[in-house]
């Protein structure tokens, strides 16, 4: 992945490591056997820390990613020096609106993976799956320069110039397993060096300040803001 920061805002004497995650980019995808579990993303992040030999450092992430980033700096405290989320926290059960209850949860994202025939798709060329990427839900309203980035970062080139899009199956499932509500404030107790939570004013946390509010009380450290 690419982190750019003239358009961040990021300090540039700052190192930035930004991860293409198993499945993700061009990172190598996880066999379809391998059933989408959102807490096997803290192992996925330690093994690249121990990769990298890096010995302390600080996470920043949105959605996929600050669950990620939740998860791992209460799991491996000493190795955090600080964690920023971008609309995400922690992935609770009630976030997924689609289950009553874990066993149900945990049916449907069984269903899914063994009831999925789920082929790569091939576009004309990397222009039109950029298209194709700008008129869909997840990118609406997005500069066409990064539709056509996103679009390169995820495909491989083919004969003729024509391009197979690249998705780990994997991830069109819903996880195994969320978190209940004490079993994330557990973890969130866990979390010990400084912790900024950045919600969207319009984003997927935007319904949930009681929440968020609550998770203030058991960080150590956490402060939050909204743009």
């Amino acid at each position: 992945a690419v982190v750019s920061t003239q358009s961040t805002g990021l300090p540039p004497t700052r190192r930035y490591i930004a991860l293409d995650l198993p499945g993700h980019g061009h990172s190598s995808h996880k066999p379809k056997s391998a059933y989408n579990l959102v807490l096997n993303w803290v192992v996925d992040m330690e093994a690249i820390r121990r990769s990298l030999n890096l010995e302390q450092f600080s996470l920043i992430g949105h959605s996929l990613g600050g669950i990620i980033t939740s998860l791992y700096s209460a799991t491996y405290p000493d190795k955090i020096d600080r964690s920023v989320t971008l609309d995400s926290m922690i992935p609770l059960l009630s976030f997924t609106q689609k289950a009553k209850s874990i066993a149900e949860l945990l049916r449907k994202a069984s269903d899914e993976g063994l009831n999925d025939t789920f082929t790569h798709k091939i576009y004309p060329s990397a222009e039109v799956l950029a298209e194709v990427k700008a008129n869909s839900t997840w990118y609406q309203g997005l500069d066409p320069a990064y539709c056509q980035f996103m679009g390169e970062r995820g495909c491989e080139v083919l004969e003729g110039g024509r391009v197979r899009q690249l998705y780990c199956p994997a991830q069109r499932y819903g996880s195994l397993m969320y978190l209940t509500w004490e079993q994330s404030q557990e973890f969130m107790k866990s979390i010990s060096k400084p912790y900024l939570f950045i919600r969207g004013h319009e984003g997927v946390m935007s319904f949930l300040p009681p929440a968020v509010a609550e998770f203030k009380d058991v960080i150590v450290d956490m402060r939050t803001a909204m743009i």
